[in-house]
C-alpha cells in the first residue's frame, strides 16, 4: 500500500472532515475487461461528481481503454490473477483523492443523486457508506424482487429489481482494502481500524442481468474465484453461499447443494457481525431452488417451509410452495399459498398470474365434476426465446386456441419479445444462457402444470388444421409421446419426424446441449412413441444467411458434445449433414461412415442408420 500512504502524506494538510460539500474530493474507481459497449454510459453518469476516474483494465481486447481515456480516466493495466479483490486493490494504490467511490462498468448513477454522494463524503459522519444496488430484471422470479415505481428515469422499462448492499463510498486510507476473491468487500478492513460505517440512500443502477450476455467462460471464471474464496475462508457463510450460487449457475447442482448446506451450517454458529448482508431465509430459498433442480421434491418443499418458518413474510417461499402444491393438484392449498404471497407482495405480477391460474383450474374442476387429482386435457405450450419479436406473434397466435397455459423461458432478450409473450398471458421465466438448449427447455418444463407438453420454437407455428389435431390429442390418455412432422419452409425444405408432444412427467426431460431431445427419457420409461399426421411448420431456415449462421453455431456445440459423448451417433450424423450442406463432402462422408460402421444396434434409430447409408450411396 506504499503509494497510497505516500499520497496521503503529500496531502497531509487537507482534512477529510470539512463542512463544505465541494471540498471533499472523490476518486471514482472501477475494474474493466471488454466493457467498451457499457463503459461510456457509466463514465458519463459520474461526470460532475468525480474529481478523477481510475480504471484498472484486466486484459481487454476491445476498445475499453480507448473509451476510458476519451472520458478523461487514468487507465492502469492490471494483471488478472482470478482475484477480484486483488484487482481492485491495485487500482486503490493509484487513487489521489480524499474519498473513493467504486462502481462497475454496467452501472450508472442518477444525476439527481450526485450531490447527495458528495455531501455524504464531506459530512465526516463515517469512514465508509453502504449503498444499495438496484439489479434490474425483466421478471420477478429472483429472491428479493421489487417492482419499479417510476422513481428514476434509470429504471427504463424494466419491471423490477432486486437489492444488494455493500460499502461503495469510503475514505482513501492505506489500511482500507478489498477482501475476497469474489464479491469483494472493504467492510472488514474499515471495521478493523475502528471506522464507522453509515448508510447512503443513493441507489446504484445495475443493468448487467438484463443487457449483458452471460457466457459459459465468464460463469466458469466466477466459479474459480468463488472456489478460491471458499477455500481461503471455509468457515465463512457468505463465501459458501457465493460458491453455491456459482456452482448452481454452472450446472453443478450436487456440489451446489453441499455448498449451501455448509453455508447454513456456518450460519448456525456465527455471531451477528459475521453475517453481514446474509439471511437464513434467503439461504434456504437457494437450497430449495437447488433441490428442485436435483428433482428432490421432498427436499425442495422442506427447504421452502423452513424459509417460511424463519421469515413468515417470505412471499417467495409462499409463492413457490403454491406452485409445488399446484403440481400435486392440491389446488386449495396452492390457492391459499398464492393468496398469502399476494397479500405480502401485491406488486409481483407472477404471483397474481399464478393465483388466477389456480382459481381458473378450481372453477373448471367444479364445472366438470372432476376432482382435484385430475387435470384432464390441459396443455402447456413451452418455448425458449431470445430476441424473437419478428416471429413470436405468429407462433403464439397459432397456439392461443389450444394452449391452456404458455410457459416462456427467456435467455436474454433485448427487443420486444417479452412484451409480446406477456400480451398472450404467458408465464415468463429467465435463464442465464450457458450454451445448453436442454437446460433452458427444462426450466420451462419444471414450471408447466398441464398434463401434456407441446414444445415449440418461436419460429415455428401450427396451421389451423394442425391446431384441431392438437386439440384432439389433448383428450388422449397421457401415457404415450406423439411424433409430429416438422416441415422446414424456405431454403431448406426438408421434413422429419420429431417428438413434439409428451406427458408432463418429472422423469421426462430434454438431454443434449443442442438438437435437444426427450427420447432417452422416454426409452428409460419404456413409453410408447406414437406417430400422428400433425405438422409443425418451421421458418427459421427460410433465409440462406440465417441457416448458415445457425449451422455454424450448432456445429461448434455438437463438436464439443461429441468430445465427451463419442457414442452419440445421432449428433455425429447431424455434424455430417452440416458438413454436407456446407459442401465439405469428404469430411461429411467420414462422419456418415462412422455412423454406419458403428452398426445398427449402436445407432439411435433404424431410420438414422438408413439415412447415413443413403448419403454414402
Amino acid at each position: 500500500m506504499a503509494k497510497r500512504h505516500k499520497r496521503k502524506k503529500q496531502k497531509k494538510k487537507r482534512s477529510l472532515h470539512r463542512g463544505s460539500v465541494s471540498e471533499a474530493t472523490i476518486s471514482v474507481c472501477m475494474i474493466a475487461r471488454d466493457e467498451a459497449d457499457f463503459l461510456s454510459r457509466c463514465l458519463e453518469s459520474v461526470q460532475g461528481l468525480a474529481d478523477e476516474i481510475v480504471v484498472g483494465d484486466t486484459g481487454s481486447s476491445d476498445a475499453t481503454m480507448e473509451v476510458a481515456r476519451a472520458a478523461g480516466a487514468r487507465v492502469l493495466e492490471v494483471r488478472w490473477s482470478g482475484d477480484f479483490a486483488a484487482a481492485r486493490n491495485a487500482v486503490l494504490e493509484e487513487v489521489r483523492c480524499d474519498w473513493v467511490l467504486v462502481v462497475d462498468c454496467d452501472e450508472v448513477l442518477s444525476p439527481e443523486d450526485l450531490g447527495a454522494i458528495r455531501k455524504a463524503a464531506a459530512s465526516g459522519r463515517a469512514a465508509g457508506y453502504r449503498m444499495t444496488t438496484r439489479n434490474y430484471l425483466r421478471d420477478s422470479d429472483r429472491v428479493g424482487w421489487r417492482a419499479c415505481k417510476g422513481e428514476y428515469a434509470e429504471e427504463k422499462d424494466y419491471p423490477g429489481w432486486f437489492p444488494t448492499t455493500k460499502v461503495r463510498l469510503f475514505q482513501n486510507n492505506p489500511r482500507v482494502h478489498f477482501e475476497g476473491a469474489l464479491h469483494e468487500l472493504v467492510e472488514r478492513s474499515i471495521e478493523a481500524i475502528g471506522g464507522a460505517i453509515g448508510d447512503c440512500s443513493v441507489p446504484v443502477h445495475h443493468y448487467g442481468y438484463v443487457e449483458k450476455d452471460s457466457d459459459s467462460a465468464k460463469l466458469e471464471a466466477y466459479l474459480d474465484a468463488a472456489r478460491k474464496k471458499a477455500a481461503a475462508e471455509p468457515g465463512d457463510a457468505k463465501a459458501q453461499y457465493e460458491l453455491a450460487l456459482a456452482l448452481r449457475d454452472t450446472e453443478r447442482p450436487d456440489e451446489a447443494l453441499a455448498a449451501i448446506e455448509q453455508c447454513l451450517k456456518n450460519m448456525e454458529g456465527a455471531q451477528a457481525g459475521q453475517l453481514q448482508y446474509m439471511s437464513q431465509d434467503h439461504a434456504l430459498l437457494v437450497k430449495a431452488d437447488i433441490s428442485g433442480r436435483l428433482k428432490d421434491r421432498v427436499g425442495e418443499e422442506q427447504a421452502y417451509r423452513q424459509a417460511l418458518e424463519v421469515n413468515p413474510k417470505s412471499f417467495e417461499a409462499l409463492n413457490n410452495l403454491g406452485t409445488i402444491r399446484l403440481r400435486a393438484s392440491a389446488l386449495e392449498e396452492a390457492k391459499d399459498f398464492y393468496e398469502r404471497a399476494l397479500q405480502l407482495a401485491p406488486e409481483v405480477e407472477a404471483i397474481r398470474l399464478n393465483l388466477e391460474r389456480v382459481r381458473k383450474r378450481l372453477a373448471n374442476d367444479l364445472g366438470s365434476g372432476i376432482g382435484q387429482a385430475v387435470d384432464a386435457g390441459r396443455l402447456s405450450v413451452c418455448l425458449i426465446v431470445r430476441d424473437e419479436e419478428k416471429v413470436l406473434d405468429r407462433c403464439l397466435a397459432s397456439v392461443r386456441g389450444v394452449a391452456d397455459e404458455i410457459v416462456v423461458v427467456d435467455t436474454g432478450s433485448t427487443d420486444r419479445s417479452l412484451d409480446i409473450v406477456r400480451s398472450y398471458g404467458a408465464q415468463v421465466f429467465h435463464f442465464t444462457w450457458s450454451d445448453d438448449f436442454s437446460a433452458a427447455r427444462n426450466i420451462g418444463l419444471s414450471h408447466a402444470t398441464g398434463r401434456w407438453i407441446l414444445w415449440l420454437d418461436a419460429d415455428e407455428y401450427l396451421r389451423p388444421e394442425d391446431q384441431e389435431k392438437v386439440t384432439r390429442a389433448k383428450a388422449l390418455e397421457p401415457d404415450q409421446a406423439l411424433l409430429f412432422t416438422l416441415v422446414n419452409e424456405g431454403t431448406d425444405q426438408s421434413r422429419f419426424r420429431q417428438v413434439k408432444m409428451f406427458p408432463n412427467r418429472q422423469e421426462i426431460r430434454f438431454e443434449r446441449p443442442v438438437h435437444e431431445t426427450v427420447l432417452p427419457s422416454l426409452r428409460r420409461l419404456a413409453m410408447d412413441v406414437v406417430g400422428t399426421d400433425a405438422e409443425v411448420r418451421h421458418t427459421g431456415y427460410a433465409e440462406a444467411r440465417t441457416l448458415e449462421k445457425k449451422n455454424a453455431r450448432y456445429f461448434d456445440l455438437m463438436e464439443k458434445w461429441l468430445e465427451k459423448h463419442p457414442e452419440d451417433h445421432d449428433i455425429r450424423f447431424r455434424t455430417g449433414h452440416t458438413l454436407y450442406v456446407q459442401g465439405k463432402w469428404k469430411e461429411a462422408e467420414g462422419r456418415f461412415r462412422e455412423v454406419v460402421e458403428a452398426g445398427l444396434s449402436a445407432v439411435e434409430t433404424e431410420a438414422l442408420f438408413r439415412a447415413a447409408a443413403t448419403f454414402l450411396g
